[in-house]
């Protein structure tokens, strides 16, 4: 099974060789069907005694210029940095202290109280919401969610098929994931960070 990452990078070949595929986008090939299976939801975290140290609250997206901000990178990641609140929208285009290619990494930073973590998945952090541990910043701002679509080229095995079943209903009850039928914002309604 490939995961969601690169999948970009790979030829038809390649992607033919696989019974099964997730990714972030669908897959167009002849030889595979591809589904919206859920969605990632993320957030701007960080802990409360960071928060609790800073001289002025942060109210809007604006102040997180002043904040050491830690944020995921990957080549087409930053063009969906876009916050949403009803109908406005804010682009995040600040020059982050770091950017690491592992939501992990950015962890890290953001329980050690270094600054604000920016595009976190909001599943890497849900024992840490529940006991407090973690805050979302400001919680009413959104990021677009990212979709997971399942691929698979051959529907006659009953081994993949069993095993597709399983994880579909795995990713539509595992929390912190959004699923299909979520009606918000996703990645796929952005070009360029400009909603279309």
């Amino acid at each position: 099974m490939r995961s969601l990452s690169y999948v970009e990078l790979m030829t038809s070949d390649a992607i033919t060789s696989y019974d099964v595929m997730l990714s972030v986008t669908p897959l167009n090939i002849p030889t595979r069907d591809s589904k919206l299976i859920a969605g990632i939801s993320f957030m701007l975290a960080a802990t409360p005694q960071y928060l609790n140290s800073l001289k002025y609250p942060i109210r809007s997206p604006r102040d997180l210029s002043e904040h050491p901000i830690f944020s995921f990178f990957s080549r087409n990641r930053e063009r969906n940095m876009v916050l949403r609140k009803g109908s406005d929208y804010f682009p995040l285009h600040f020059h982050a202290h770091m950017r690491l290619n592992n939501p992990g990494g950015i962890k890290q930073v953001v329980m050690r109280s270094k600054g604000i973590g920016a595009y976190c998945p909001v599943y890497y952090y849900l024992d840490e919401l529940a006991n407090g541990t973690v805050c979302e910043v400001l919680p009413e701002w959104k990021f677009p969610v990212q979709q997971i679509y399942i691929s698979r080229k051959d529907r006659d095995r009953v081994a993949v098929n069993r095993f597709v079943h399983w994880l579909i209903d795995y990713f539509e009850h595992c929390p912190g994931l959004v699923p299909p039928s979520y009606e918000g914002l996703w990645v796929g309604d952005f070009v360029d960070g400009v909603p279309v």
